[in-house]
Parts: structure tokens; C-alpha cells; sequence
């Protein structure tokens, strides 16, 4: 029977870029997903055109739009890169934090790189984040750790 003293969805504000966003968010209390929830899209669809490409593209925005997440198979990506991606980002974050502060979401105005714990919000109600976020930087921006490794000045962009 469920809980008629609570509203089964609330409506979340987020801050983007853009401005606030709102979503409708449920307030079922979080519980473990089975493997029969989470999705899976196969993505040997994207090699064709026409009908299967369009099939396969549905299927992410639904597995996106519906639950935020997806597994996905038939990448063709090499297993060997997929462990060094992974390697490599268990180095990043087993670094002392003012070693990925280098690489800070202040250093652009992107906001883009390693944020520490408790550095994130996303609205006003929300407490802060207690993950370790590292967005992706822009290509342009890239080279701020070597060039602050080797002594040099790194460019910051004026507030907006």
C-alpha cells in the first residue's frame, strides 16, 4: 500500500549554465537496481544507416531521458584502453588534493576540471556535493597543469 502522507514526484531545481532547470524527480526512497533495470543499448545499430541507426539512437535518449544511465555493448572500444582509462583515473584521484587542484574547476570559466568534496551544489536547497567530480576540459585548456608544472603563468579568464 503506499504512502498516501507523501507525494509520490517533487520538482527538483537545478542550476546549469543556461539558468535554473527544473525536473520532476520521484520521492520513492532510493533502494539497489537489479540487473533487469538497468538498461542496456547495443550500439551495433550506429554502423548502419536508416531504420537501425534511428532505433539505436532512441534507445539512448530513452535509457537517458528515463533513467539517467545506461550500459552499453558493441562499443568497439579495445578492452586495453578501457582498463587504462581506468587506471588512469584511480591515479588521478589517489593524488593529494592541492595536486588536482592544479586542474581545478576555478582555474576556467568552463568550470570544468576536479572539484573537491563539498565544492558542488546543484540548487539552493541541496546540501553540498560529497563526491569528487572531475568534469571534462576544454581542449584549450588542457595544457594549465604542464604549463603550472614548469613554473609558467596560467591564463585565467576574466569573470563573466
Amino acid at each position: 500500500m503506499a504512502d498516501q502522507s507523501r507525494p509520490a514526484h517533487t520538482i527538483l531545481e537545478l542550476w546549469t549554465p543556461e539558468g535554473p532547470v527544473h525536473r520532476r524527480v520521484s520521492t520513492t526512497p532510493p533502494r539497489p537496481a537489479t540487473l533487469e533495470e538497468i538498461p542496456i543499448v547495443d550500439l551495433k545499430g550506429m554502423k548502419f544507416e536508416g531504420r537501425e541507426k534511428a532505433e539505436t539512437a532512441s534507445a539512448i535518449r530513452t535509457a537517458a531521458m528515463t533513467y539517467g544511465f545506461f550500459y552499453i555493448k558493441n562499443h568497439g572500444i579495445p578492452q586495453d584502453v578501457i582498463t587504462n582509462a581506468l587506471v588512469q583515473a584511480k591515479s588521478f584521484f589517489s593524488q593529494p588534493e592541492e595536486d588536482k587542484m592544479l586542474v581545478g574547476s576555478h582555474m576556467n570559466r568552463f568550470r570544468n576540471g576536479f572539484a573537491p568534496v563539498g565544492s558542488t551544489q546543484i540548487n539552493r536547497a541541496e546540501t553540498r556535493g560529497l563526491s569528487r567530480p572531475y568534469s571534462r576540459t576544454q581542449r584549450k585548456y588542457a595544457d594549465k597543469h604542464s604549463r603550472r608544472k614548469r613554473g609558467l603563468p596560467v591564463p585565467l579568464p576574466a569573470p563573466t
